[in-house]
């Protein structure tokens, strides 16, 4: 019947845009389909067919400022541990007793590397302030302050010009207590404790909210109250270190 169909429109000079029977676009349709099914890696792979294997994109460990020692704490690992890492790889050089502080223990003796900040130049002061000597020091913010003597903490909190630690020099017998500290860097905070020389105590600040500026504090700075006149308690000396 088809065939008659074609015959006779090409008789009647029917126009090319014939159409056939929507029974025979079924059927076209059904063997575009079946033909598709039948093309190997149209719709799916075949049994020969292998993904490439994943890229490792993963990069290879490293050591935080290339191979060296290291405090556990700049790589995630026990803060109070000496660490040596080669290649990505940290092995235990030793346990500190206090501290850990650029790759050394610390709190059994003055490091050279932080500053002796007794003998750094006053900016202002002494005076006296509800019965401390107040003394300010030009020390840059968030400078390591260590212990010159072993020292026991006495008190310790946080207020409007910042952290506020107060010690007893085991040595001298003197009480003295930092201003402006940052509260973020509390390092001693077990009151009773007494921490060996070299200990760091936490970090200068003096120039932001959190440390008094700019109510209590005019600028980076370091703040020591004594209840003796500073130089009695702290006189100016370079001492031993390591």
């Amino acid at each position: 019947m088809k065939i008659a169909l074609v015959i006779a429109c090409a008789t009647l000079g029917c126009s090319s845009g014939f159409e056939p029977w929507p029974y025979d676009l079924e059927e076209q349709e059904d063997a575009g389909t079946t033909a598709d099914a039948a093309r190997p890696g149209r719709d799916a792979q075949t049994p020969n067919d292998t993904a490439p294997p994943p890229r490792d994109t993963a990069e290879p460990p490293k050591c935080p400022s290339g191979d060296g020692k290291y405090c556990g704490g700049a790589a995630g690992l026990d803060d109070k541990t000496v660490y040596d890492c080669k290649a990505g790889v940290f092995t235990i050089v030793e346990k500190c007793p206090v501290q850990c502080d650029k790759g050394a223990c610390t709190g059994d003796a003055l490091l050279c590397e932080n500053e002796q900040w007794w003998n750094t130049e006053i900016s202002y002061g002494p005076w006296m302030c509800d019965g401390w000597w107040d003394t300010d020091l030009m020390v840059d913010t968030k400078t390591k302050i260590q212990l010159r003597h072993a020292s026991r903490l006495d008190h310790e909190g946080v207020y409007d010009w910042g952290w506020m630690p107060e010690f007893t020099d085991q040595v001298t017998g003197k009480r003295f207590r930092f201003l402006h500290l940052q509260p973020s860097a509390r390092y001693t905070t077990k009151v009773g404790t007494i921490y060996p020389a070299g200990t760091i105590v936490g970090l200068s600040g003096g120039d932001s909210k959190e440390t008094g500026y700019p109510i209590y504090s005019s600028g980076e700075h370091l703040c020591v109250q004594t209840l003796e006149k500073y130089r009695e308690v702290f006189p100016a000396g370079k001492d031993a270190c390591k």
